[in-house]
């Protein structure tokens, strides 16, 4: 390789690293959301889901399911008592 060409590969790569070095990266400060003061708590409330049994009787033998009413799905498969 001759002189000229590895003279102006140094400059490219000695631009590009400057260039990289240089960038400059800075956080948005955003304003925060005020909630308006309601004067009570600012506890977090639990949630429980709602769940109920649903039997059956299935060739002479009694069994149950848990239903969850909260998200409309079975929690469990049929279960003999």
């Amino acid at each position: 390789m001759d002189k000229g060409r590895r003279g102006v590969r140094c400059v490219i790569i000695g631009v590009l690293l400057s260039l990289a070095f240089s960038v400059n990266v800075q956080a948005a400060e955003l304003p925060m959301a005020s909630l308006p003061d309601d004067g009570g708590s600012h506890e977090a409330e639990i949630m429980s889901e709602k769940t109920m049994w649903r039997y059956r009787t299935y060739k002479g033998v009694l069994q149950k399911r848990l239903w969850s009413i909260t998200y409309k799905r079975w929690k469990t498969k049929w279960i003999n008592c």
